[in-house]
């Protein structure tokens, strides 16, 4: 790969920078460390809660932007919003999601208060607890209409794609709201103007850089607007093949190496002036 000026680079966290539901490695944490010091930003871009960003920020122990719920919400280094987008759950999609939860999928919303909240098998949601690192709000068995009183900034189903018809014949015909997959079983809801390109633009914009001054590395559908929209796109690992198609590049996945010794060739815009 030719150097590029790169100012900032931008990981997905599960499949990308770890296994799901595995820790951080010290030669990934290393790496990230090497691109920092080098004068690269940093930021995180993932399907996870803003407070579970947090937990992958203090672990690696660096400065870190953080773009949560699949880009509905973005923060600065002082955990002041960058932006944020919200949404309603109206009659026909609670009634959805409710026919969702009775064929056997679990549903997780997570709200403008940064509440967790979820419905449906334990067991789920306990691993969900365990993946994260955070702590769900509260878990009951089914959704009603006293549990979307507050707008959210994005509803995870978590279950069999199959169940998901209703679901998703309802959001295309409304057409503000968007269902993708950011992971095996994985589906979230969010607003058509969120999503982590939208996020990366608004930080971009707050960085006074451009989106052609980005690497970013992720491997589901939920990061290829993303990843075809920068400078360097980067599919890591066993991507989805609308990741794939959107990158550049392609590297094997965590605990290969390859995204460790991708991160050297990358230039901070000093080594590239002089």
């Amino acid at each position: 790969m030719q150097s590029m000026r790169v100012q900032l680079a931008v990981f997905d966290i599960d499949g990308t920078l770890l296994h799901t539901g595995q820790p951080l490695s010290p030669h990934t944490m290393a790496a990230l460390h090497d691109t920092y010091r080098r004068g690269i930003s940093l930021a995180l871009a993932s399907s996870r809660p803003a407070a579970a960003l947090d937990v992958i920020a203090d672990t690696i122990k660096l400065p870190m932007y953080r773009i949560a719920y699949n880009g509905a919400y973005a923060e600065d280094l002082r955990g002041d919003d960058i932006m944020t987008e919200a949404f309603r759950v109206d009659a026909p999609l609670l009634t959805a999601l409710q026919h969702y939860q009775q064929r056997g999928g679990t549903v997780h919303l997570y709200d403008q208060m940064h509440r967790w909240i979820a419905f449906g098998d334990r067991g789920r949601v306990e691993e969900e607890e365990r993946i994260v690192g955070v702590r769900v709000h509260y878990r009951t068995t089914m959704i009603d209409t006293r549990d979307v009183e507050t707008p959210l900034f994005k509803a995870l189903c978590q279950g069999q794609e199959q169940h998901l018809g209703e679901v998703r014949e309802l959001l295309a015909a409304q057409g503000d709201l968007n269902l993708l997959s950011s992971g095996r079983d994985y589906y979230d809801i969010h607003p058509v103007r969120a999503g982590k390109h939208a996020a990366l633009t608004a930080l971009c914009k707050h960085l006074q850089i451009g989106l052609d001054e980005v690497a970013a590395f992720g491997d589901s559908d939920s990061d290829a607007e993303m990843l075809a929209h920068v400078g360097l796109g980067v599919a890591v690992g066993n991507a989805s093949a609308r990741a794939r198609t959107a990158a550049s590049v392609h590297l094997e996945g965590p605990g290969s190496g390859a995204l460790e010794d991708f991160l050297l060739q990358l230039q901070p815009p000093s080594s590239l002036d002089s």
